[in-house]
């Protein structure tokens, strides 16, 4: 995730990026994984909202998914979770160079 974050211009690329890949389990917790670190306050901004949008799209999305009769396994919906995921980031960080 490294590349990708330096890629969209974040700062603390390689201190925040294991919080990029957490937000399917929890809302705060990719939060957690940043505190007490001298993060800039736009990739604090960057993590809060990419983890929001993991967490709505992930329980939303998957459950709705689970109940239709298409076959998916789990692996199906972390392969989604992670497309999602890929396509949030360059979105949020627009968002968060507009703001900072």
């Amino acid at each position: 995730m490294i590349p990708i974050l330096k890629l969209v211009g974040m700062p603390n690329a390689a201190e925040i990026a294991p919080s990029t890949l957490v937000g399917i389990s929890e809302l705060a917790l990719p939060v957690m994984l940043i505190a007490g670190k001298n993060i800039a306050v736009q990739s604090v901004f960057f993590i809060t909202v990419l983890s929001t949008v993991q967490i709505i799209f992930f329980t939303e999305s998957a459950n709705a998914m689970l109940e239709t009769s298409i076959p998916l396994s789990v692996l199906d919906l972390v392969i989604i979770f992670l497309e999602r995921t890929i396509i949030a980031i360059p979105l949020v960080a627009l968002a968060s160079h507009l703001l900072f």
